[in-house]
């Protein structure tokens, strides 16, 4: 299936369960701020998962050859991630990236420092150890992309205006039946087990109060068991952008919020 027949079985999908729960009369307000989001689920690498600029969380990271490692305030940054454009690309969604390219990412032990590292086609890259050059390398693991359909999280900038005029009985509605079943079908099981990060959609509820209208989920990077990946008491790393920053590729405006 392309990307538009996915959004368009889940937009079906969502319309179906807004009904359920009885929120009809809310029903193009919610329909309208649902936004495509890009799953990654980790598993296993293969060979090509451990190829120079292939997307992969964890392990080791190509960087440009005539590059460092990233540095933080107290430490060298930790490894986290990096995606090959191309394969975003292919899903289309709103061109908000480089289409080709390899993006990285960096972060502090405490999820407060981030570095993106954007490497444009054509750039020489070199492989560094990750447990050469900072406090920890976590277990290497491919990634499979995937579209899906995010709901914004009660409460957020998103819909908050929306709220507004609705009833408790409505924002009581779309939190337990409809938002809440919702995420959970998306990361089904304990934090950590469904090995699910993304890019783009929302952030979740732990993490709504700190962004704003105009932000940009460029990560979201759950706990992850086969990753040997674990982010404290709060689960996830999200890693935020304002839209113009994106359009501008300030990478180095990007800030970490967990």
């Amino acid at each position: 299936m392309t990307t538009s027949d996915v959004i368009a079985t889940e937009r079906r999908r969502l319309r179906e369960r807004i009904a359920a729960v009885g929120l009809d009369a809310r029903s193009a307000a919610i329909e309208q701020l649902a936004a495509p989001g890009l799953g990654m689920r980790t598993r296993p690498p293969g060979a090509h998962d451990l190829a120079s600029g292939a997307s992969r969380l964890g392990g080791d990271p190509d960087l440009p050859a005539t590059a460092g490692w990233p540095q933080g305030s107290e430490a060298p940054l930790l490894f986290i991630l990096q995606v090959d454009l191309a394969a975003v690309a292919r899903f289309e969604l709103n061109r908000l990236l480089p289409q080709q390219g390899l993006l990285s990412l960096f972060v502090d032990r405490w999820g407060r420092e981030v570095h993106i590292e954007y490497m444009p086609p054509g750039t020489m890259l070199q492989r560094l150890a990750a447990d050469q050059h900072s406090a920890r390398r976590f277990r290497p693991c491919g990634l499979d992309l995937f579209i899906e359909l995010h709901l914004p999280p009660p409460g957020s900038p998103p819909i908050s205006k929306e709220e507004d005029s609705w009833t408790s009985d409505e924002r009581d509605a779309y939190w337990d039946h409809l938002w809440l079943p919702w995420h959970d079908e998306q990361r089904p099981g304990a934090a950590g087990t469904c090995g699910i990060h993304q890019m783009f959609g929302y952030a979740v509820p732990e993490s709504a109060s700190s962004t704003e209208r105009s932000d940009v989920v460029l990560f979201g990077v759950d706990s992850d068991d086969g990753a040997n990946l674990e982010w404290g008491d709060v689960h996830t790393l999200w890693v935020l952008l304002d839209g113009a920053d994106l359009a501008a590729r300030a990478w180095s405006s990007a800030r970490a919020r967990m």
